[in-house]
């Protein structure tokens, strides 16, 4: 299987360089994106997985199981798991002369993302302008079912 950054990203993770080649990924259609299940036979791991990104949180679920579980059984019923929030976002401001440095660097952004990448922050909303809200994005709790802005009523 083809790996992308992300599932690098997550094999580097691991408690142990060598478990890698004692992981194997399978597509499993029946689970959602994002979703995955890992089992445990004598010799390997199988993370099942409906998506790539699926793939990668499987091994980030494995890599903390085995940081936090060294001399444990890994459980027979397996590990399953899915997002809660399809969407897990943060925002980013740029607003004044005071934050000229610190995002000029491709370093910054690197450990930034990958930051977000580990935490599973699928979105990232930057904003620019001056040192005014109004530039500032519209927040989800501002809408209704994400279409329309909520009432007095709703709140």
């Amino acid at each position: 299987m083809k790996q992308d950054k992300l599932i690098k990203l997550f094999l580097n993770e691991l408690p142990n360089p060598e478990l890698e080649q004692k992981i194997l990924f399978e597509q499993n259609a029946e689970l959602a994106g994002e979703s995955y299940c890992i089992s445990k036979s004598e010799e390997d791991f199988l993370i099942q997985a409906g998506d790539e990104k699926g793939f990668a949180y499987g091994v980030q679920t494995l890599a903390e199981w085995l940081r936090g579980n060294e001399d444990a059984e890994f459980p027979e019923q397996g590990i399953c798991g899915s997002p809660e929030v399809k969407v897990r976002g943060v925002d980013r401001f740029i607003m004044n002369t005071d934050d000229e440095e610190w995002w000029l660097t491709e370093e910054y952004w690197e450990q930034y993302i990958q930051m977000l990448a580990l935490s599973r922050i699928n979105r990232l909303c930057f904003a620019t302008g001056f040192d005014t809200e109004y530039l500032s994005p519209p927040y989800p709790f501002l809408c209704r079912d994400g279409k329309r802005a909520l009432t007095r009523q709703h709140r």
